[in-house]
């Protein structure tokens, strides 16, 4: 077990090293790290699995960037090989392209592609530039490539919706897709049927499938609640779908606060199970993207990693981002979970990618940032065992919200008019929010169903938090008075 950081690229003073994708082969860990100092590039490394390095190699020009900063940027080929994507073009521009690179396992470059979208296919003018980027990499049950992120739809700034592209593994286009509908695609799983699941995020959480060439067959919504738009996704070795993304539980102008929400699906798109879970204080990070990573283990529970903003238990002045790690069984349960840390408490860590390893325990890789910064910010390794145990690793305290079957705090009627009702018990509250995040009110509740009087506020959307006798969140939804 260990807890280090590296800076395989420069010193700590001079450059930027974050490890934001990891690999796997036998005895070999392959990492694509984003450099900085001040222009953006790529680092490749090979290293043991204890992190020593054995090769690296070093893209660096301005033109270069990993725009998705996510784990899914990098994956391993059948013939020993791996691909990484991102974007190429000037960084803050509206000239941006998807950029894939290829790599055999001397760390040698076989091959690159760069999208250049065609204006006609983003519903653009004749003659605009089209802004779009690769967020992940997976190769497919043929032996091809498929790649996914987002685009400027119109060519209006930020408009962004989600893409897929299929490459063959010479790095020639085979088809692309572009959706008017899906946000940005960060993650993909493959099904049975040679088609694709995946999470998206426009105006809630939903799950998409699709067919073998990207063409949808159902689209189902998950929730309405706001999700950070990082969501991660899994198959299980029967063939059920795991999906993992964080969700807004409050938010006003000046910060929010997101917890865990993981649901499985067959492959209907019938739920099996939908829990939410918070952590110490809030899950989130401080990265491009809001990241986090999922996967299956052999016996079927699920392992989340990610970053969280975590207190210190007994000195309030000490807090930062740090690691995590959640175990869940194949039920959706916590099992376990546990937040990690480097240096000083105040020091800034992310997970950013997390690998399997043949102990049953876990490599999880990302960055760290000093509290001072007094140097730069720098790869960052953890190696557990099967349990979470390693050096500078806390029990991270763990609620599950308490829901009723369908998920969340349950009011009735759901759009309503003048009032809606909610069950409760004596000691509990219910507090009521704006659409901006400001609390309007709050009603000690009684056992059994209690009436909330909404007359005398205008229509639109609010916010419903339900706080028990110990003074502990157990139930967040949304009402509309229409």
């Amino acid at each position: 077990m260990f807890n280090k950081t590296n800076y395989w690229f420069g010193d700590s003073l001079s450059k930027l090293n974050s490890i934001c994708a990891t690999v796997r082969l036998d005895s070999v860990l392959f990492h694509a790290v984003a450099v900085v100092d001040p222009n953006s590039g790529i680092g490749v490394v090979k290293t043991d699995l204890e992190g020593n390095v054995l090769a690296k190699r070093l893209l660096m020009d301005s033109s270069f960037v990993f725009y998705s900063y996510t784990a899914n940027v990098m994956t391993l080929t059948s013939d020993s090989s791996f691909v990484i994507c991102g974007g190429r073009g000037k960084f803050n521009t509206n000239n941006i392209n998807g950029y894939l690179i290829k790599f055999d396992f001397n760390l040698d470059t076989v091959w690159t592609l760069t999208h250049d979208m065609p204006d006609s296919l983003a519903g653009c003018q004749q003659g605009d530039t089209v802004v779009n980027w690769f967020a992940f990499v997976k190769e497919t049950m043929d032996g091809n490539y498929l790649i996914g992120g987002e685009y400027d739809q119109y060519c209006i700034d930020m408009n962004r919706y989600g893409h897929l592209l299929k490459v063959n593994k010479n790095g020639e286009i085979l088809w692309t897709r572009t959706y008017d509908n899906i946000r940005g695609i960060y993650d993909i799983a493959l099904t049975p049927d040679s088609g694709f699941v995946f999470p998206d995020f426009n105006m809630g959480y939903w799950l998409n499938k699709t067919d073998k060439n990207g063409n949808v067959q159902w689209r189902i919504k998950i929730s309405s609640d706001q999700h950070v738009a990082s969501g991660q996704i899994a198959m299980t070795s029967n063939n059920e779908i795991v999906t993992f993304a964080p969700y807004i539980y409050e938010y006003n102008p000046y910060t929010f606060y997101g917890h865990m929400h993981i649901v499985k699906y067959d492959l209907n798109g019938n739920k099996l199970w939908d829990k939410k879970y918070s952590t110490y204080e809030r899950i989130g990070n401080y990265g491009l993207l809001e990241q986090f990573e999922l996967e299956i283990l052999p016996d079927g529970d699920i392992v989340a990693a990610g970053t969280a903003s975590v207190a210190h238990e007994t000195d309030s002045m000490k807090g930062g981002y740090k690691g995590f790690l959640m175990r869940f069984n194949n039920q959706g349960d916590s099992l376990w979970c546990k937040y990690y840390n480097f240096s000083h408490f105040n020091s800034a860590c992310q997970f950013l990618d997390l690998v399997l390893m043949d102990d049953g325990g876990f490599l999880a890789v990302g960055d760290f940032s000093p509290h001072d910064q007094s140097y730069q910010t720098g790869c960052w390794l953890v190696r557990t065992d099967s349990m979470g145990k390693a050096p500078g690793a806390y029990t991270l305290d763990i609620k599950k919200y308490l829901q009723k079957q369908q998920g969340g705090l349950e009011v009735y009627p759901n759009p309503g008019n003048n009032h809606f009702y909610v069950e409760g018990v004596n000691g509990s509250i219910l507090q009521v929010f704006s659409q901006n995040g400001r609390k309007l009110f709050e009603q000690e509740l009684n056992t059994g169903r209690n009436k909330i009087e909404m007359g005398e506020y205008l229509y639109g959307v609010y916010y419903l938090r339900l706080i028990d006798e110990k003074q502990r969140i157990v139930g967040i939804t949304k009402w509309i008075k229409r």
